[in-house]
């Protein structure tokens, strides 16, 4: 006991320093991410909300230099002249903001009536930083190869093998690989039927799965609930574990919005969902008709004509149910939500963060686990039980 009282008081001590402020990650959250949550959940009818996939101003170069060094990527210090013809001096963080906005040749120009350039953009920043990762590895990479900077983004390399020469190297593979997502992503939209069936509504039939580790194996139907899903299955068509890693790293990277919407665009998404977290908010989104209102907690947040919503709920700690309505129309209904949200640390899950939590994260100190799945001692979500999760837990300590 002396012992643990002694780490405690050292790691007090370091945190009203502001020692562990410079090494907290981005999120703090805890959706169950494992391959069976995905699939029980229905999560691959919607990997990332349009507005988290669209939203091209939210990181500035600053943020993605900062995040490239917070883990540990090689990207974070490379030389220009290891990226590409088109770098042009620019470092990886960017290049990557540029192609966000469409600022270069790469990312921009026209194709069968849609049109890309720095009025539109392409994509956000946080999507083009998933790709990089769940294709080549390179967020994680701490000395990336030539090579898979060369194919940084899996772009023109299909399943038959070889890659296009054309476009090679990093600055071509993050341009043209963001030009093509939101390209994608507009021709999904009613009335595109030349890149059926993904397109919003279209389904995926007898998508085969098969995770040895966890245990779980079958066969799905992807409904196509969104712009975002659609362009992102036409340009990764495997359920594992391309586009199922991208779902998670969205998650536990950037906290995008989680929705179980098992219903195509245009009717109403009344299907109950479970989920946990550590958050205070907790985003999410579904479909309606377009002769319905939707109303959350007495308000507003998707008008007659629109056939998506998204909301932010405020989600106090323990299990709560939280109820979406759909008011008028054709298809009256509700959507309840429940969510399950604990304090981070709280281990034994006994609503305090104490020294019972404590000695549990010593006892496992070092340990890797998957996922989080309520164990709650990786709260950082990187797998490994370390100084983060300590440090995520004395933030929230309660005596």
């Amino acid at each position: 006991m002396a012992r643990l009282r002694g780490i405690l008081t050292i790691l007090l001590i370091l945190i009203l320093s502001g020692v562990f402020q410079a090494i907290m990650p981005l999120k703090a959250i805890a959706v169950d991410t494992s391959a069976a949550g995905f699939i029980n959940n229905q999560n691959y009818n919607q990997l990332v909300s349009d507005a988290d996939f669209t939203a091209t101003g939210s990181m500035n170069v600053g943020d993605i230099q900062n995040f490239l060094a917070s883990q540990g990527s090689g990207l974070a210090t490379i030389g220009s002249s290891s990226l590409g013809s088109g770098a042009n001096g620019r470092g990886a963080a960017q290049i990557i903001y540029d192609a966000a906005h469409a600022a270069d040749s790469a990312s921009s120009g026209c194709a069968q009536g849609i049109c890309l350039d720095t009025s539109t953009g392409t994509v956000s920043p946080k999507v083009i930083l998933i790709t990089l990762q769940k294709e080549e590895g390179l967020i994680s990479a701490g000395s990336p190869s030539q090579g898979a900077l060369d194919i940084a983004m899996g772009y023109g390399c299909p399943d038959s093998g070889g890659c296009n020469p054309t476009y090679q190297g990093f600055t071509n593979q993050v341009g043209w690989a963001s030009w093509q997502l939101r390209w994608n992503f507009e021709m999904s939209k009613a009335g595109k039927s030349g890149v059926a069936p993904y397109i919003v509504g279209g389904t995926l039939s007898n998508y085969t799965y098969n995770v040895p580790d966890q245990g779980i194996s079958g066969s799905v139907t992807v409904s196509l609930s969104n712009n975002a899903t659609s362009s992102l299955y036409r340009y990764t068509p495997h359920l594992f574990y391309g586009n199922y890693n991208f779902w998670k790293m969205g998650i536990n990277w950037f906290g995008f919005s989680t929705s179980s919407s098992q219903t195509s665009g245009g009717s109403n998404d009344t299907s109950s969902f479970s989920a946990g977290t550590y958050s205070a908010t907790f985003k999410a989104s579904g479909t309606k008709a377009s002769d319905s209102t939707v109303v959350y907690n007495g308000a507003t947040i998707a008008n007659m004509g629109a056939t998506t919503w998204s909301v932010s709920i405020a989600a106090d700690i323990g299990t709560h149910d939280y109820v979406i309505n759909y008011i008028g129309g054709s298809a009256p209904g509700s959507k309840t939500i429940t969510i399950d949200r604990r304090r981070i640390g709280d281990i034994n899950n006994d609503g305090k963060v104490n020294a019972l939590d404590l000695s549990t994260m010593f006892n496992s100190w070092g340990q890797t686990v998957r996922g989080d799945n309520w164990v709650n001692l990786n709260p950082d979500v990187d797998g490994v039980i370390n100084i983060l999760d300590m440090s995520l837990m004395f933030n929230n300590w309660t005596g």
